[in-house]
């Protein structure tokens, strides 16, 4: 590895003696090395040269303590995941253990909304949210994919 900058410097070497030598042979340019030894090969502006004193890293604002005056309430889709997982597990206890198809989910999420008078959000949004809760799987069956969910066992 080269340990500085080199320098171009070109040489004409002398005129060979016939004709025939000189149109098969150019002048070559030869490199020479500087030798400096603070140099690097990439030199930025910013940056400052060895054994010069380094400028100290940026600090961070000091995060200031925030009192709540209301308990914040955990996201609704969260909150309708989780509450359509406890009614699949305490209602339908031979889907626990196994995978249930995404379309039956969302039928079952769409009665229990009519149910208990939630305003409807889209699949997306909780079917994002019970992925976290349980397995959730991307399946093939011939050329048609489909989302599964894992059902597990209720907690104790």
């Amino acid at each position: 590895m080269l340990r500085g900058l080199l320098k171009r410097e070109i040489e004409v070497e002398p005129l060979p003696e016939t004709a025939a030598q000189s149109a098969a042979q150019p002048p070559r340019p030869q490199l020479t090395p500087i030798s400096t030894a603070d140099a690097s090969p990439n030199p930025s502006p910013g940056r400052s040269p060895k054994g010069s004193v380094k400028a100290s890293p940026k600090r961070r604002a000091k995060s200031l303590p925030i009192a709540l005056l209301y308990p914040e309430s955990e996201p609704e889709p969260q909150s309708q995941a989780e509450a359509l997982l406890h009614e699949i597990q305490t209602y339908a206890e031979d889907a626990i253990g196994k995978y249930v198809p995404q379309s039956h989910l969302e039928r079952f999420y769409c009665e229990l909304c009519k149910e208990r008078g939630w305003e409807r959000k889209h699949w997306c949004v909780i079917g994002s949210e019970l992925g976290k809760l349980t397995d959730r799987v991307l399946k093939k069956r011939g050329t048609k994919r489909f989302m599964v969910y894992k059902i597990p066992r209720a907690c104790a």
